[in-house]
């Protein structure tokens, strides 16, 4: 069965299948309690072991290793599609939804609230990604599209891919940990990297070459 979403952390594998989530500790897998047998499409782990699931029924939130998990309302009852860490305040959590807009908690995944701004794209994210380097700016994937950026300065969206040189759908993203402002994004079509003064190039040699 396809692995959809794995999480690592505190000696524990976290992982996301169709049939819900299951967690690998001390060598042996075990169903991570009452989430149900149902689709996993985002995973997250907090520092103090909170342990977070989303699917298109909800998020669910697990404050003991995942034995028992309750529904924590998003907006109207949104679906989730994406969840992310942010790694300047541990507390702080991103949420995706596939239509209802973009959702942050301060508190651990407890309790959410719309992320607005000016500027913002469709209200579907498919990945999100704090950048590691600079507090306050969030890459977020837009599903058949690629990414925008939101500050928490001024709350403006803005589009990323002036520039970039190939005209396909951007699926995945990484930061550079040593470099503010340089990236690399895999598409359909290779990867391409984003330099600190904005320009974006193709990797030279591709991968396949």
């Amino acid at each position: 069965m396809p692995i959809i979403e794995i999480s690592a952390g505190d000696g524990a594998l976290l992982v996301g299948r169709q049939d819900g989530v299951w967690i690998l500790d001390g060598g042996r897998w075990r169903r991570a309690g009452t989430v149900g047998e149902v689709r996993i499409e985002a995973l997250a782990r907090l520092s103090d072991g909170t342990l977070l699931a989303g699917h298109l029924d909800g998020l669910y939130r697990s404050t003991d290793g995942g034995a028992t998990w309750a529904l924590v309302r998003i907006g109207d009852g949104a679906a989730v599609s994406s969840l992310a860490v942010d790694p300047h305040a541990p507390a702080r959590l991103w949420l995706g939804t596939p239509g209802s807009g973009l959702f942050r908690s301060e508190n651990g995944g407890a309790t959410w609230a719309a992320v607005a701004g000016e500027g913002a794209p469709v209200r579907s994210f498919s990945a999100l990604f704090p950048d590691p380097q600079q507090p306050g700016r969030l890459l977020a994937q837009v599903p058949y599209d690629r990414f925008y950026e939101w500050r928490a300065e001024g709350g403006r969206w803005a589009p990323t891919w002036e520039g970039i040189p190939v005209d396909v759908e951007s699926v995945t993203l990484a930061f550079d940990p040593g470099g503010a402002g340089h990236l690399w994004a895999g598409t359909a079509a290779g990867i391409v990297e984003r330099r600190p003064d904005g320009a974006w190039q193709r990797i030279a040699p591709a991968l396949d070459e």
